[in-house]
């Protein structure tokens, strides 16, 4: 419904069935803004309001109610994990270390230097000042 500005008003009952429109299986909000001729980024600020989302409306109940987790703290190096079937599963309580990986160091001169990833500064510094004097 066009005013004499050129813009359109939505009655409330509009606005609630396009936003229910939007909420359906299938369906898009671009899809839903192009049958009604509107901006999609209108029914997403309509969505966020509860005069026009029943779901977001005070009082509604959410779709599932909170659930309270056991938690335990040990010190053991292995804790169970529950899995959501209730089966049990165990894990590390923290990651092994990861082994030592290769870096290679290409030199102004054009030598290549490979070395492990856990060597000192100051050693390397060294090795390569040794091979630039060489050089």
């Amino acid at each position: 419904m066009a005013g004499v500005t050129g813009r359109r008003y939505w009655s409330l009952e509009e606005k609630r069935s396009i936003v229910a429109e939007s909420f359906e299986v299938g369906m898009s909000i671009a899809g839903v803004a192009r049958r009604h001729d509107m901006n999609a980024n209108l029914i997403s600020t309509w969505r966020r309001d509860p005069r026009f989302n029943p779901s977001l409306a005070e009082g509604a109940l959410p779709e599932a109610d909170p659930v309270f987790l056991p938690v335990e703290i040990g010190t053991e190096a292995i804790a169970p994990i529950a899995m959501g079937s209730g089966t049990e599963a165990t894990l590390p309580a923290t990651d092994p270390p990861s082994p030592p990986s290769p870096i290679e160091i290409a030199l102004v001169c054009g030598t290549r230097l490979r070395v492990e990833s856990h060597v000192e500064e100051a050693a390397l510094t060294r090795v390569i000042r040794a091979i630039g004097a060489a050089a």
